[in-house]
């Protein structure tokens, strides 16, 4: 489980849920459809009673909302997971605060109310965007985006081009947040490492080049592997970061010249 704060969308289950709901809804499946296949793919690995599907229920009710398709078993669902405490008794297991809870519980309320009011006029499906360009970095930019009250780094380790993909940037994200931008990239670690499109990709207005790395060609090939894609999504970028052994970048970098 992935959470980053107190709000109904801080959290990397709610987001995937809810972009992968709206993602197919664009495509013309009906709303019953969605929610029971994506639900049915967490059933099959959590019980229904597990907190980490309190995320997911929330988002497929909020999808389910907005579409004014709003199921009774799922809002009832949701319902008894708020007024009965679960899902703040949930986030104190793991070691939330009681001041992180309150703020919690408030948000909870205020979500149920409105998923209690009916909405006005269902979201309208929209078409697949133009495809937007990535913007203008090279292999080697150490690129900063601001996260809460600091800041996050990515490393563009390769731009990849291919007939079979779209454009894509393989990155790793710097396990750590950070005060400043006084870091020495190359002694810290890995916390996320993926392809990104530039759907899944940082807004060009949102990042901050601010130093650069020497980075072989053909990274992602020595790092990953030549028939391997490993595609990121944009919740990654505000979501937890890996807590095992992370790898420095150096060592990262120096296993590829072997």
């Amino acid at each position: 489980m992935g959470c980053w704060g107190m709000g109904l969308t801080q959290s990397d289950e709610f987001c995937e849920v809810y972009e992968n709901f709206m993602e197919r809804y664009n495509e013309g499946e009906e709303v019953r459809e969605i929610s029971a296949s994506i639900l049915g793919e967490y059933l099959s690995e959590f019980d229904e009673d597990d907190g980490i599907l309190h995320d997911v229920f929330f988002a497929l009710a909020k999808a389910e909302w907005m579409c004014c398709a709003q199921s009774p078993d799922l809002l009832s669902k949701v319902t008894e997971i708020i007024e009965s405490g679960t899902n703040i008794d949930f986030l104190r297991s793991l070691e939330a605060t009681e001041s992180d809870l309150r703020r919690r519980e408030k948000n909870l309320s205020k979500f149920l109310i409105s998923l209690q009011t009916p909405k006005s006029a269902r979201r309208k499906r929209r078409p697949e965007p133009k495809e937007k360009p990535l913007p203008p970095v090279d292999t080697g930019d150490c690129l900063a985006y601001k996260h809460g009250d600091g800041w996050r780094v990515v490393v563009v380790l390769e731009r990849l081009k291919s007939a079979m993909w779209r454009e894509m940037l393989f990155c790793c994200i710097l396990g750590n947040d950070y005060d400043s931008l006084e870091i020495d990239v190359e002694n810290e670690t890995v916390g996320k490492l993926a392809c990104y499109t530039s759907t899944e990709f940082l807004a060009k207005s949102s990042i901050r080049k601010f130093a650069s790395l020497p980075v072989a060609p053909g990274a992602k090939d020595r790092i990953i592997g030549a028939n391997s894609l490993v595609l990121g999504l944009k919740s990654d970028f505000h979501g937890s970061l890996s807590s095992g052994r992370r790898i420095p970048i150096k060592e990262l970098l120096k296993a590829e010249d072997n």
